[in-house]
């Protein structure tokens, strides 16, 4: 059996939730059973000041009406974190909404010390995209582990 955690998603949680999760991901698989996951790093950002973007979307995936994209992205901090915000102003009725987002970035070594402390042993991982299907891109990190 196998468990997959992709597109990032882990990077959504805080590191306390990540082991959390990977706790109950550890818990669900049988003795034999792999775990995989990719996660970007702080390479998959190399923008050190905050970037403002604004996009006009005739629908998309904060509403399906018309709207107005306002984008503010900010750098990873020390802490490894990077957050973002966008204000979506549809303008078929005028209606604003705020969102904040924010992405615990991994290392290698940040990425497999949190799946370990979760009781999962690490097989492989995955950092170069040109040599492994396994990565999307630039900055991404894909993990295998096993529940031994």
């Amino acid at each position: 059996k196998m468990v997959t955690l992709i597109y990032g998603d882990l990077n959504v949680f805080s590191r306390s939730d990540a082991v959390a999760l990977l706790r109950r991901v550890h818990l669900a698989l049988l003795p034999g059973g792999f775990f995989y996951a990719d996660v970007t790093s702080p390479a998959a950002h190399p923008a050190s000041e905050v970037r403002r973007h604004f996009a006009y979307h005739s629908s998309g995936l904060w509403s399906d009406a018309p709207y107005l994209e306002l984008r503010e992205e900010h750098p990873v901090g020390p802490d490894d974190v990077r957050w973002g915000r966008y204000v979506i102003i549809e303008t078929p009725r005028g209606r604003a909404r705020v969102y904040t987002t924010w992405s615990q970035e991994y290392t290698p070594d940040s990425i497999t010390a949190l799946v370990e402390d979760a009781g999962l042993t690490v097989q492989a991982l995955f950092e170069d995209p040109a040599a492994s299907s396994l990565c999307d891109g630039p900055g991404w990190i894909g993990l295998l582990a096993i529940k031994s």
